[in-house]
């Protein structure tokens, strides 16, 4: 099974603020008031202290400025409609926050904001691929490449080639994802040796990890965990970035068979999770390929408990991609053990899914069906 596929990396794009809700009463413009409002919002996204009821918070910060400034003013709706997605999406409400981001994308196609339209484009990718609805995908992936094809805006190439990046990997185009990821990195090489600025560097952090998911899926592991080193430092420049990192080197670590430092670092990710408002994907991962390391092993009672783990977390999340693939993981133990007919029936549950999501997944599902179906 390659890489388990990761989720909304191109939405943690992240700055270093602290939440403090301005009094706008203070405030003198609806531009002013429009500002300060957004830089609280941007704070929310963050979610330096991890309080349970941020994104709650976010969301409704984002519906309050939204109200704040005029229908004419495309760009500030643009920014609160795209804070508003975001808060439902770490509430785990999907179909809200594709919602909003569209809504954030029709806001910047009014005025033609490339930039806009870009950053809307970046989420709606993953979030739509989430939602098993390819069609949308492409569309946003080539509405992305329009606006690529024409901006000289850094930023924009930078957020948009890691886009491209990440769609391609979901297509399966590994070599092509890969170029497109490397483009992404060698912009933001350029400057992050010297920069301070927390943004920059998780952002760095970001295209390290997509880049080491790519080396995973061409059987490169060694190359993997070495540029997975190299995005750690940068990594502390978000919380949601270094949870990432934890889930990432225990992947790595149980492809290569070192399976005591996979152990250690799905030990550090528990912890550093334990407090979240909601099932954290990276968390669901881990355990599923500790899993995989076992029942590729063949011990299946050591697999158990991120069977069992994997599963309960995944049900939690709601999330249909980590469902599917807690069902494939499952099926997998049940073959194993001599369950055939449970084994059967979670395929069949989870290759519908698996045909829109990976073909590799696909042919590895059949492939343990098959056995289950011979006994």
């Amino acid at each position: 099974m390659k890489s388990l596929i990761p989720l909304v990396c191109c939405v943690l794009m992240l700055n270093d603020l602290s939440a403090q809700e301005p009094d706008l009463s203070h405030v003198g413009t609806i531009r002013e008031k429009a500002t300060a409002w957004t830089a609280y919002c941007e704070s929310l996204r963050l979610n330096v202290n991890k309080a349970a009821d941020n994104y709650v918070l976010l969301e409704k910060a984002a519906l309050k400025g939204i109200a704040l400034v005029p229908a004419a003013d495309a760009v500030n709706r643009s920014h609160f409609f795209f804070y508003a997605a975001f808060g439902n999406y770490y509430q785990v409400k999907f179909d809200s926050a594709q919602y909003y981001f569209y809504q954030s994308l029709y806001e910047a196609q009014k005025i033609r904001a490339g930039e806009l339209v870009a950053t809307a484009c970046v989420a709606l990718i993953p979030v739509n691929f989430q939602l098993r609805q390819q069609d949308k995908v492409d569309s946003c992936k080539n509405l992305l490449q329009s606006v690529l094809d024409t901006t000289h805006n850094i930023k924009v190439l930078q957020d948009g080639y890691s886009a491209l990046g990440s769609y391609y990997q979901q297509k399966s185009y590994y070599g092509t994802a890969q170029d497109y990821i490397l483009k992404s990195v060698a912009l933001r090489k350029k400057t992050i040796d010297t920069t301070s600025d927390m943004k920059l560097r998780a952002d760095y952090a970001i295209q390290c990890y997509m880049l080491s998911k790519q080396y995973q899926n061409t059987d490169v592991p060694d190359k993997s965990l070495a540029v997975l080193r190299e995005g750690q430092p940068y990594s502390a420049a978000s919380p949601l970035v270094a949870v990432r990192y934890l889930s990432s080197f225990t992947e790595a670590f149980a492809l290569m068979g070192r399976i005591d430092s996979a152990m250690k670092y799905e030990k550090l990710l528990e912890a550093a999770t334990a407090g979240s408002p909601t099932v954290p994907s990276e968390l669901v991962s881990a355990n599923m390929n500790m899993a995989k390391y076992y029942l590729d092993h063949h011990q299946a009672s050591a697999a158990v408990p991120y069977v069992t783990r994997a599963d309960t977390l995944a049900t939690k999340s709601r999330s249909p991609i980590l469902l599917y693939q807690a069902e494939m993981i499952k099926g997998r133990y049940l073959q194993q053990t001599g369950n055939y007919a449970e084994a059967v029936g979670l395929f069949n549950q989870s290759l519908p899914v698996a045909r829109q999501i990976s073909k590799e997944q696909y042919a590895e599902e059949l492939k343990y069906m098959a056995l289950a179906e011979k006994v």
